[in-house]
Parts: C-alpha cells; sequence; structure tokens
C-alpha cells in the first residue's frame, strides 16, 4: 500500500513539473526579450543618437496635461533638437510673436550619463548655445519609459513623461 502512494506522488509530482515547463520557457523569453531591450537602449544613450517622445507635462504647481502627438527631444550626436511645449510661469516678459515653447536646435553640449543604481540611466545635458535652457534632466528606465525635467533661466521649471526610442520609429 505505501509503494502505490508513493507511485501516485512521484506521478502527481511528474505532472506538475511538467505543467510548469512552458511558463519557464515563456518567463526565459520574456527574459531573454528585456535582455536585448536593456542592450539597445544603453547603445542609444551611449552614441547618444534616440528620441524622447513627450506624452504628458507636469508644470510646477499646475495639473497634468496630456499631450497630442508630435512633442519631442532628439538627440543625433552633439546635435539636439527640442521641440516641447511649455506651460507654466515666465520670470521674463515674453515678445509678441516669439515662441512661447521649449524649441530650441542645440549644435554645442555638455552630455554627462551615469547608471542608475535599481537600473537605467541619469542623462544631464547643458545646451551652450541656448541660453534660456539652463539644463536638462532625463532619468530613462530600461523599458524605455523616460521622465525629463527642464530648468529654465526664466521660467519655472516642467516635467515631461514619454518614452524614448531609436530615430526613425513612429
Amino acid at each position: 500500500m505505501k509503494t502505490s502512494i508513493s507511485y501516485r506522488h512521484l506521478i502527481l509530482a511528474g505532472l506538475v513539473w511538467l505543467m510548469t515547463l512552458p511558463g519557464l520557457h515563456a518567463q526565459n523569453k520574456n527574459n531573454q526579450k528585456e535582455t536585448a531591450q536593456t542592450a539597445a537602449m544603453e547603445k542609444m544613450i551611449a552614441a547618444k543618437h534616440f528620441v524622447f517622445r513627450a506624452q504628458s507635462a507636469s508644470p510646477t504647481g499646475g495639473k497634468l496635461i496630456q499631450l497630442s502627438y508630435g512633442f519631442f527631444l532628439k538627440f543625433y550626436g552633439d546635435t539636439i533638437i527640442s521641440y516641447l511645449p511649455y506651460y507654466g510661469q515666465g520670470h521674463a516678459p515674453v515678445l509678441s510673436g516669439e515662441n512661447k515653447g521649449i524649441d530650441f536646435t542645440s549644435l554645442s553640449n555638455d552630455y554627462k550619463t551615469e547608471n542608475r543604481k535599481k537600473g537605467g540611466w541619469d542623462i544631464t545635458l547643458v545646451p551652450k548655445d541656448y541660453d534660456d535652457v539652463e539644463k536638462i534632466f532625463l532619468t530613462v528606465f530600461e523599458n524605455g519609459k523616460t521622465s525629463v525635467q527642464v530648468l529654465s533661466r526664466s521660467r519655472s521649471p516642467i516635467s515631461y513623461d514619454g518614452f524614448i526610442e531609436a530615430p526613425g520609429n513612429k
């Protein structure tokens, strides 16, 4: 009688083990996909060749604003192109007809990247040839989600949330 119980347990344990194999295989594939995605992110950041796509803006002291598609911060080596909206308080008068967004092209900048302790990267950007923006901070997570904070000399800080991708992706 003891023998038949132990065989039943062995058979049951074997069936349970066989049922977990597909889950382990799927988990392994997900880990491989995440590792490849992280490596691609790391390569884009090191090469300074990526686009941040803004999905929302958070002005200092204001409410979260959902953005339409088309606002970005593009990195092409030493060239940075910014087309981001601005919501918030200015500390200097804006001339009529002057663009009120964070809209500039910088050909000279300081770009510093650091690995985050819990994964991802912190990027600090200082445009040398655009006086209004003092610094831009990007926090990039391994899945591509990104937070951007812009510090201006003439306006209150503003933050954006979105994602980074390779140039040319839509």
